[in-house]
């Protein structure tokens, strides 16, 4: 009944990798499968639950993405992982939740980058109700 969505950040494909359906009940979340980004959310329970109008409330989560290291020869997985975070807003006609991440750079040859030293960079994250089918 929800779907989760990242854009920008240094986060490649998210369409396939990260962009996850939900099924949101009360304040239990589960993700759909396929789920490419180990991808998990947490609503504050106090406030929000079926995305009810007049809600507002918080939400955070992780994911994790393994690309193939170039910095290094032979290149190797590497796992970057990630929190986000944001709010869900009632603005009268719909309910959605907009927060953010930062997402560490994939590491570079030259300069030599790793993990711990690469820039990170922020993307967007979007919650939302979708239309259930019967």
């Amino acid at each position: 009944n929800a779907r989760i969505s990242f854009a920008e950040g240094s986060a490649p494909n998210p369409v396939t990798r990260l962009n996850t359906g939900l099924k949101i009940e009360a304040a239990k979340v589960t993700a759909n499968s396929p789920n490419a980004g180990k991808v998990t959310l947490s609503i504050d329970k106090g406030k929000v639950g079926n995305f009810t109008p007049g809600t507002s409330g918080s939400f955070k989560g992780s994911f994790e993405l393994t690309d193939s290291d170039t910095s290094v020869t032979p290149n190797k997985p590497l796992t970057r992982k990630s929190g986000f975070q944001g709010m869900i807003v009632d603005n009268g006609t719909e309910i959605k939740g907009y927060g953010f991440f930062l997402l560490a750079k994939m590491p570079t040859a030259s300069p030599k980058t790793t993990l711990s030293n690469s820039p990170r960079l922020s993307g967007s994250v979007l919650l939302e109700k979708v239309a259930v089918t019967p």
